[in-house]
């Protein structure tokens, strides 16, 4: 619920609280794509870090489970307990969910993507996704 960061060039804490429990936090440049389990994807500036502000707050399909973020393309994918959540963060002040795939097979995972791909499975399904370019 609370994000503490540590700036070693600075010398000095900055603080965040998140609506409930984090799940996984990425950073691009001074922008923080933040999982929470109640309120989905939180997009933080840090700029100023002595004051970090909330830009926006995207709710997702499910419970998130871990998060890539993507800044060449400007896209995070998000895993959730149903599948996999894409939102495009062209814009972070308006960021948008642009695609969900759950399978009907239940659960799924998504295994740590590399240059082109994305795997998503479950016990007894495995699919593999192009990434969006």
């Amino acid at each position: 619920r609370y994000i503490n960061t540590f700036d070693v060039n600075r010398n000095n804490y900055t603080s965040f609280t998140s609506d409930s429990i984090v799940i996984d936090m990425q950073y691009a440049g001074n922008t923080a794509f933040i999982l929470d389990e109640e309120a989905g994807l939180i997009i933080a500036d840090f700029s100023d870090q002595n004051n970090p502000q909330r830009i926006s707050t995207i709710a997702l399909t499910d419970t998130p489970k871990g998060l890539y973020v993507d800044a060449d393309n400007k896209l995070v994918y998000i895993t959730t307990l149903a599948g996999l959540d894409i939102v495009d963060i062209t814009n972070p002040a308006n960021a948008k969910l642009i695609f969900s795939l759950e399978p009907r097979t239940g659960i799924s995972t998504v295994f740590s993507p590399d240059d082109d791909h994305i795997a998503i499975g479950t016990n007894i399904y495995r699919k593999i996704v192009r990434k969006v370019p």
